[in-house]
């Protein structure tokens, strides 16, 4: 879900250079896909091979294809797309080399480490020009859809959050992520500046202080926007780790603070917002696994004062 939602600007770019921009996105996520601010065209697919094969040719129609993953994944379904052409990211820069043999043009390296830095090459390479700084678009990337946004200011007031008192939300996260931010640490920044927890799908099962407002959210990535569109509309801000969510708060136009312990900001952190990295050496970093190798676990983010994170705000 983050690296959609940290890939939304190249939609702007390539409509504002006057392409005409489909996207092939998971079933997962197409609801972020769905919901840009500028028109797209969603390519759904579902993973899998049946998957694959229902995605095979639906993108005859145009001239070529940008790989900006550059993984092994992303380059299969490139080629199933049927384009006339695939670019893809330089050597230096893919996730994954067999995604090369994939790539029909590749771009020239990245001029920077983030994420969308590496996405942006492929899209010059398309273009044949560079993108300056200021051709590409500040947040809102996202649009919310008014029902929704009633639907989630009515499970708000559900459990007891004003939406008109700005305050602070915090992100939350499973234990066993070595990116999440204690819970106890996030309840006690919410409890100090009268704000709630956001839990997704995943955290369904974790158990939260029974004293803090939660807004427990499901899948439904048209939910998390609408929510988006409140925070930033009614002035609130909002903290977490490097995660899907906290990617699509961005994309919202939220104001924000992304917290990092063994991962690099540099790389997938939001673009152009602010972050917060764990104080103290690691030996780990940067680090880009789900699970913590470390013997003493992830404790690096317990660092992260929830003082120091409002201060951030």
């Amino acid at each position: 879900m983050g690296d959609v939602a940290q890939a939304l600007p190249i939609v702007g770019v390539l409509h504002d250079a006057g392409v005409r921009v489909g996207w092939a996105v998971e079933d997962r996520f197409a609801g972020i896909v769905e919901h840009a601010r500028w028109p797209v065209e969603p390519l759904v697919w579902k993973r899998g091979v049946p998957g694959l094969m229902n995605l095979r040719g639906r993108g005859r129609d145009f001239e070529a294809v940008l790989d900006v993953q550059g993984n092994m994944k992303s380059g299969t379904v490139a080629v199933s797309l049927g384009a006339g052409t695939v670019i893809g990211l330089a050597r230096e820069n893919v996730r994954e080399f067999g995604n090369l043999m994939f790539t029909a043009v590749r771009a020239a390296p990245a001029r920077g480490p983030h994420v969308l830095e590496r996405s942006l090459a492929v899209v010059e390479q398309c273009l044949g020009r560079r993108v300056a700084p200021d051709d590409i678009p500040e947040p809102p990337w996202l649009e919310a859809r008014p029902h929704a946004v009633e639907r989630v200011r009515g499970q708000l007031a559900a459990v007891g959050v004003d939406i008109q008192r700005p305050g602070i939300a915090a992100v939350v996260g499973v234990p066993d992520d070595p990116r999440a931010w204690p819970v106890t640490l996030a309840a006690k920044l919410v409890q100090e500046h009268a704000g709630f927890l956001i839990a997704g799908p995943a955290e369904a099962g974790l158990s939260l202080p029974a004293d803090v407002p939660v807004l427990r959210q499901g899948a439904d990535t048209e939910l998390l926007i609408a929510l988006g569109r409140l925070l930033a509309e009614h002035g609130w801000r909002v903290a977490g780790h490097d995660s899907g969510a906290m990617h699509v708060l961005h994309a919202c136009a939220v104001r924000g603070v992304v917290l990092f312990g063994p991962q690099d900001p540099a790389r997938t952190g939001p673009w152009r917002g602010r972050t917060l990295v764990a104080p103290g050496e690691l030996a780990c970093r940067p680090c880009l696994d789900r699970v913590c190798r470390e013997a003493s676990g992830p404790v690096c983010m317990s660092r992260i004062d929830p003082e120091q994170v409002a201060r951030s705000l």
